[in-house]
């Protein structure tokens, strides 16, 4: 008895002088403001050796299946940690592709590490001011990872404890005899009593599952959004630096990305200590879309003095009428669309109306000439409802007021600030067989004999009469003979002080302009598409942005030398291993422009090509 009070009063002794250097360190780690430290690697470059520890996947034998489900979110196996840590607070970074490989240590204290703690860590960008979390780095002592292990064994030892409902037994028979000696049932009764009760005290342990493992688990496995999750098998007093690497999108305008990193300090039960903020590393981002020729490029054109645009209208009339009722169908609709477009043509400020010409046609069923004044009558009606809207419509200083003339007699005059008579004529016809045949022609060759039948007589007669003898007879009246019944409305305007007919000019070339915007903006498959044509160094370099270097070089070799050229060339032959070539392309860049030198260096492909001063 007395050699295990000397025990237990050892393992106490043990605990307490364990949970007192514990404080200690805490209290250390909180009086000198310990934090983790971020940085970037001398040249880019890591030594990496193991460290003095194991990764989670070590222990993975001792777990259950279920714990086995978890690991395996992070399969990759013992983690290598950088050894050396040179404290750089700055780098330069390329975006390629529409990329940028960001890489950098992070550097942990051992004040911060203990047996019994968890410390995790969250990295954070700062790009053109919007913040982007990375995934977080969580790095365990030996005893937290055997608390957290000791926590799912309970938890999974409380779910195997949970019966099968086909699988229930008399497990509970001293409940059973007690029941029997208060109770006389038959052996049926109690058997079912027995079930009933086991079934009760299954029911209850599958509905507290949940409860189950909030008590077990306190600190469950992280199951997404961490890089990281390592176990120290050994207080050494020794820190050490994992190599973080992350590959961001871009975007336009960003020139650069800063870095901190915060954490916190778990034991099993509670947080311990918040972590300052880290100092921030900067990474200054360089494109090769800053090299693009920012020029407006122009092409040659002709200009017309005189322009005419035409528009259906769908003005729906009552069969065999020529009252237009506003009330019909979509007619609303129709004319508020109809008012909307001449008020567009009788305020534009380059063109001139100078006539308004009104087209009523009628599907090709009935009596010819009853369409022929049908459709007349139609284009009148609209061409009075047309004179009745331009009159009412205001213009501005420069367009005035317009003199108004329906087929040639005048419906008003106002003063203006030079003579204006604004024609609107009706030159309706009829039925429009001319559209019948292009949307026969629209349903590809389903129609073909019909077209054929239809444009070989040259009597109307004829022509309905093919028309009506055909299969497709009602389909045709039910779905294209609608769209026949249509007015078109035609706008002839000229140029505002322009004489002669044609005029031979430079405008923007907006297609190229759109694929310069493209490749500034780093949407470079879009500039690709755009630019292509044009097999200029714009062009080029969208090639190159998504490493189509061959596709470059083509390009590139046919062009006049200059500093952006022959730069870019030298990128473009680094990148096919052509050494000898890309160092002369560089050195005749340089030579021109000394002040590229420096561009050199941001650039990973020239970096080692920049020639010593």
């Amino acid at each position: 008895m007395d050699s295990i009070n000397r025990i237990s009063l050892l393992l106490l002794c043990i605990c307490i002088v364990s949970c007192a250097g514990q404080g200690r360190k805490l209290s250390n780690a909180i009086a000198s403001n310990a934090s983790v430290g971020v940085s970037i690697p001398s040249n880019g470059e890591v030594n990496t050796s193991s460290y003095s520890g194991q990764s989670q996947e070590s222990t993975y034998e001792e777990l259950s299946d279920a714990e086995k489900e978890i690991r395996e979110l992070d399969p990759s196996g013992t983690y290598m940690l950088n050894s050396i840590c040179v404290e750089a607070k700055f780098k330069n970074v390329a975006e390629r592709c529409g990329l940028i490989e960001l890489g950098f240590n992070i550097s942990v204290p051992a004040v911060l590490m203990d047996r019994n703690w968890q410390l995790r860590m969250s990295p954070r960008l700062n790009m053109l001011g919007t913040e982007q979390r990375l995934d977080d780095i969580y790095i365990s002592g030996e005893e937290y990872r055997n608390r957290q292990l000791q926590g799912y064994r309970k938890y999974n030892d409380y779910i195997n404890s949970i019966l099968a409902d086909s699988s229930l037994s008399l497990r509970y028979r001293h409940l059973l005899e007690v029941y029997i000696e208060r109770h006389e049932a038959s052996p049926q009764a109690m058997e079912h009593y027995v079930r009933r009760l086991k079934k009760w005290f299954n029911d209850r342990k599958r509905e507290r599952i949940p409860k189950a493992y909030a008590r077990y688990v306190r600190n469950p496995f992280p199951e997404e959004g961490v890089r990281l999750d390592s176990v120290v098998l050994s207080d050494d007093g020794n820190a050490f630096t994992y190599h973080y690497t992350q590959s961001v999108r871009s975007s336009d305008k960003l020139k650069k990305i800063f870095l901190t990193i915060d954490g916190e300090l778990w034991n099993s039960y509670r947080k311990l200590y918040e972590l300052p903020e880290s100092d921030t590393v900067t990474f200054y981002v360089s494109s090769l879309s800053t090299l693009a020729d920012m020029i407006e490029r122009y092409k040659d054109t002709v200009i017309f003095r005189n322009q005419s645009v035409s528009y259906d209208s769908r003005l729906v009339f009552a069969s065999g009428s020529s009252v237009l009722e506003p009330e019909r169908d979509n007619n609303e609709a129709e004319l508020r669309q109809l008012k909307c477009r001449l008020a567009e043509f009788l305020s534009d400020n380059v063109f001139v109306v100078d006539s308004i010409i009104v087209n009523s046609f009628c599907s090709p069923e009935g009596p010819e000439q009853l369409n022929a004044s049908l459709s007349r009558e139609r284009g009148r009606q609209v061409c009075s409802l047309l004179g009745t809207y331009a009159s009412s419509i205001k213009d501005s200083i420069m367009h005035s007021v317009w003199d108004i003339s329906i087929g040639g007699e005048s419906i008003g005059r106002n003063t203006a600030l030079e003579d204006k008579v604004l024609a609107i004529e009706d030159r309706s016809n009829g039925e429009d067989w001319r559209g019948l045949i292009e949307e026969l022609n629209r349903c590809d060759f389903t129609y073909e004999r019909l077209v054929r039948s239809i444009e070989s007589e040259t009597l109307v007669q004829k022509r309905k009469e093919a028309l009506a003898s055909s299969a497709f007879y009602k389909d045709i009246k039910e779905k294209i003979f609608p769209a026949l019944r249509r007015v078109r409305v035609s706008f002839h305007t000229h140029r505002r002080n322009m004489i002669a007919d044609t005029l031979h000019t430079n405008v923007i070339d907006r297609e190229y302009m759109e694929g310069l915007n493209a490749l500034v903006e780093r949407d470079y498959r879009t500039a690709i598409v755009k630019l292509r044509p044009y097999r200029d160094l714009n062009s080029a370099l969208a090639f190159l942005s998504l490493d189509y270097n061959n596709s470059a070089k083509d390009i590139l070799e046919h062009l006049t030398s200059s500093v952006k050229r022959d730069y870019l060339l030298a990128i473009t032959y680094a990148r096919l291993n052509e050494e000898s070539k890309a160092r002369t392309c560089l050195q005749r860049c340089l030579e021109k422009e000394p002040g590229m030198r420096f561009r050199a260096n941001l650039d990973p492909e020239l970096k080692g090509l920049v020639p010593i001063q």
